[in-house]
């Protein structure tokens, strides 16, 4: 009785053992809010009890390492996280841009901020059933290998649900901020408009 039992257990562990590394961080780091985590191969010890997930990637990016979690308990199946390791975070760099104003991104493309094509977020004295939204317009101008240069636009939306991340070239952008912010009595035109954009080679977590 006493083998089938531990046989039992065994499988058990097994068959959970990827999930239930999941269900660990989930509960015990601050993963619980990204829509998207998978883990690598997990390896079992009987021996030491030990539960090993070499790698457990979120969002397509390698996250948390080397992820050792101890058996507590087999009724129900409990593991404790004992180790892990975080993988070092990409490097962001923030795109500070005035209308109409260009930076270099390297050696061959340059960023534009050439207009805001909409602007609808609430007024800072003003009470609003939405928060709103706005949306600028980049341009990159790439000079290609032959000389010539070829052009890429494309929208960027800060606020409410539509806040998006845009792919161009292995990188990612998204806008972080946008001023001046709308006062209901204060007329804006894009000129005024100052914005700053961050740049990663791996997706934004969300």
């Amino acid at each position: 009785m006493y083998q089938l039992d531990k046989q039992f257990l065994k499988t058990q562990i097994f068959s959970m053992s990827v999930g239930m590394s999941l269900l660990c961080f989930l509960s015990l780091v601050w993963i619980a809010t990204i829509p998207e985590a998978k883990a690598q191969s997990a390896e079992f010890s009987t021996e030491t009890g030990i539960l090993d997930v070499p790698l457990i990637e979120i969002n397509g990016q390698r996250t948390i390492s080397e992820a050792e979690l101890q058996l507590q308990g087999s009724d129900p199946i409990l593991f404790q996280l004992v180790d892990y390791a975080f993988d070092a975070a990409p490097d962001v760099q923030q795109l500070a841009l005035d209308f109409n104003e260009s930076i270099a991104l390297d050696d061959s493309m340059t960023m534009h901020f050439i207009d805001v094509l909409a602007e609808s977020r609430c007024p800072m004295d003003v009470l609003c059933i939405t928060s709103g939204e706005v949306t600028v317009i980049l341009r990159i101008i790439e000079t290609l290998d032959d000389g010539n240069t070829s052009r890429t636009d494309f929208g960027l939306i800060l606020g409410g649900l539509d806040t998006s991340v845009h792919y161009f070239r292995g990188s990612y952008y998204r806008l972080i901020e946008a001023n001046p912010y709308p006062v209901s009595t204060v007329t804006v035109s894009d000129e005024d408009y100052a914005i700053v954009v961050e740049k990663s080679t791996q997706s934004f977590l969300k």
